[in-house]
């Protein structure tokens, strides 16, 4: 989220931008760049940046988001509803 909200000034998220323009995924192919990379952006609208704004990361982040594996992975602990979800990440994050 930060990267987003940083564009203007983080060079390096510029070039992810700019990558992502150009290619699927940020490596060309899915790759582990991908998966470490999503979770952190994945909830960016929740944590006040609109990444609507930005429309290789909303293409990238829906993409990475229909994927079987991240599906199943960013519902652990699983049965929790994404209510509870929110408010478990709120509370740590403004712990």
């Amino acid at each position: 989220m930060f990267q987003i909200a940083n564009m203007s000034r983080d060079g390096s998220t510029l070039c992810w931008y700019r990558q992502l323009a150009n290619v699927e995924y940020l490596a060309g192919d899915y790759s582990i760049a991908d998966m470490a990379t999503y979770p952190g952006l994945a909830f960016a609208d929740w944590c006040g940046v609109p990444s609507g704004n930005f429309a290789h990361f909303t293409r990238w982040i829906n993409d990475n988001a229909a994927r079987t594996a991240v599906v199943k992975g960013m519902n652990i602990p699983p049965y929790v509803d994404d209510d509870e979800r929110r408010r478990c990440a709120k509370s740590i994050a403004t712990d």
